[in-house]
């Protein structure tokens, strides 16, 4: 059997940790409050927690075929209730459960992306050892902030303008994914679509409790995988007649740990180490394996890391080595957001400022999303527009503060109310 190395994973979610880049200056503006808004999002807390309660309780890990076409069925009931024309749609490279898409007509001109991801880190069954819970102003369940806080953001928020009886938009669509947290692979096709049809795309992962943001940037993420190729030898008769590859991989991991810049940066980190035979110990290994995790801002710093890796391979430690570097395809491509999105940040951060809150501007975060898959479109996105939690992926600690739901509803339903009566993002 082969034996395998775990070297510390680096693991950046949005809601667990954040940049110490200095934020942007947005300097908030005046703004009037919208009181017949704010009373309606006010007193749609409580039925928000309960759509909560309800979709946590149907298990939706990103392999659990089952659960997902159960929640995508409840997805599709809800988003008729509210008056859309529903799609339940089979994802690509055969990727679990069935993505929703919900269009709602309206008798303005933008076209507005709704999205947020169904499923979750948490293996079925898990609900059972951590089940939905609410403590105070807290609730709890698997994957309730990261990311079915922003499933129901989404519906609440059609629910808060059919009440403000708001159709001042051509369309607007919801999008549920069932394969985020796998990359989604089976949705980011779809993702790109309906970004390209769309004039505004809004994207609901989980904001901090405690400190509430949207993020101006997200990192694209990627893996590297390299081979080094040596030569067998006797470990005790003969070790110099070999090359031994566990030696060189373990110098160039050496080389090239520098290559993670921290916080805000691109971060690398060598993860997984495969080399020699556990039944053979006596063998110097011919061959050995390592892999990488990369979160990059831009392209451009991906080929730049890239570029030194492939330097580094050349400067073997044993003479006759060889190291070859892949770039395996990666899962997402980074998020930045653009002229007109940063207008809508802007925005945002009067609306916050109306309310006597302080909405923070998170610069960048190694936590990849699939606002990444926007970018192509060109059209403005923000991201981080669900409710506020903390804990995402750790079962049993994982929580939304229910006491941001109202601001995030106001939030989310202003923003596209401004979107559509004003030239914010004309």
């Amino acid at each position: 059997m082969r034996k395998i190395f775990l070297l510390p994973l680096l693991l950046l979610g949005i809601t667990m940790s954040y940049s110490k880049v200095a934020e942007p200056n947005f300097i908030p503006k005046e703004k009037i409050v919208n009181e017949k808004l704010l009373e309606i999002c006010n007193d749609e807390k409580e039925s928000t927690i309960e759509t909560l309660k309800n979709i946590v309780n149907i298990e939706s890990f990103s392999s659990d075929h089952g659960g997902l076409v159960e929640l995508s069925n409840y997805l599709a009931e809800q988003l008729k209730k509210l008056g859309g024309n529903v799609e339940q749609l089979k994802p690509a490279n055969n990727a679990n459960g069935l993505n929703v898409i919900g269009k709602f007509k309206g008798t303005g001109t933008k076209n507005i992306l709704l999205m947020a991801h169904m499923d979750t880190v948490y293996p079925k069954g898990s609900l059972k050892e951590a089940p939905w819970k609410q403590e105070g102003d807290k609730v709890y369940g698997p994957g309730v902030a990261d990311a079915k806080s922003g499933v129901a953001t989404i519906l609440h928020t059609i629910s808060v303008l059919n009440k403000m009886h708001f159709k001042n938009y051509k369309t607007l669509t919801v999008l549920f994914n069932t394969d985020e947290e796998i990359g989604s692979h089976g949705s980011r096709e779809l993702i790109t679509n309906e970004s390209n049809a769309s004039n505004l795309i809004l994207s609901y992962e989980p904001t901090l409790a405690g400190r509430e943001f949207l993020i101006l940037n997200t990192s694209g993420t990627g893996k590297v995988k390299v081979t080094v190729n040596g030569l067998s030898a006797h470990a005790g008769a003969a070790p110099e007649e070999g090359i031994n590859a566990l030696v060189e991989a373990a110098n160039f991991v050496e080389k090239t740990v520098s290559l993670d810049e921290g916080a805000g940066g691109t971060r690398f980190n060598w993860t997984v180490f495969e080399s020699g035979n556990t039944e053979n110990l006596n063998v110097i290994p011919d061959t050995a394996t390592i892999y990488a995790d990369i979160r990059f801002l831009t392209e451009d710093k991906l080929k730049e890391a890239l570029n030194i890796l492939n330097e580094k391979a050349k400067e073997t430690k044993i003479k006759n080595s060889e190291i070859i570097v892949e770039y395996l395809d990666g899962n997402r491509p980074p998020f930045n957001t653009n002229e007109k999105g940063m207008k809508l940040l802007q925005n945002a951060t009067d609306i916050y400022h109306s309310l006597g809150e302080k909405l923070h501007i998170l610069p960048s975060t190694g936590g990849g999303t699939d606002a990444g898959y926007t970018m192509e479109s060109g059209n403005p996105a923000m991201e981080g527009m669900a409710l506020a939690g903390n804990n995402a992926h750790v079962l049993g600690q994982e929580f939304v503060d229910t006491t941001s739901i109202p601001r995030r509803l106001y939030l989310s339903a202003h923003t596209i109310i401004d979107a559509c009566d004003t030239n914010i993002i004309d």
